[in-house]
Parts: C-alpha cells; structure tokens; sequence
C-alpha cells in the first residue's frame, strides 16, 4: 500500500531537485561555510567546499543546483580561511 505512491518514482528525475531538496541543500552549504569557523570542522568543511567533484552531493552539484557559482563560493570559503589563519597568528604573536 505505501510503495503505491513510488510507482510514477524515476531515478532520472533526481538530478533536478524540487524545492524541499533545495532548502535541504542551501543548508548543508551554509553549515559548510560555519564551519569554516570552528576550528575542528574547517578542514573537512573547507575540503568538501574546495573539492573538483561534480556528482550528486558535492559542493559543486549544489551550488549549480542553487544557481551559484562554485568559484565565488570557493573564494568566500579561502577568504574566511586566510582571514582566521591571519587572526590566529595576530593573536599568538600578542599573547
């Protein structure tokens, strides 16, 4: 009774998300781009937002899915970092 509704259910269509998925996508972006702020998740953060890949999941799929550029949101993601690398050296260097 429950699988009745998946009939009509396409694996092609999921390269096009509706707007649910696209909410659930901006989100995981912008958790990313926090990230960049705690010094334990930059890193990975950093790495995903960075990384070339181009399939479902990647920092690239969903920036196209938003209608962004993947470059400027890389170079939002290298600014945030080379500023906190700059803040933590000012703050060593002043402790």
């Amino acid at each position: 009774m429950a699988l009745e509704k998946f009939d009509d259910f396409n694996l092609a269509d999921r390269g096009q998300p509706d707007s649910a998925e696209l909410c659930l996508w901006r989100s995981v972006l912008e958790v990313a781009l926090f990230d960049l702020h705690d010094d334990q998740k930059r890193g990975p953060a950093l790495d995903w937002i960075t990384s070339r890949q181009i399939e479902i999941g990647s920092c690239s799929w969903v920036c196209d899915q938003l209608g962004l550029s993947h470059g400027a949101v890389v170079r939002v993601a290298e600014r945030t970092h080379k500023k906190h690398r700059q803040t933590l050296r000012q703050s060593r260097f002043f402790s």
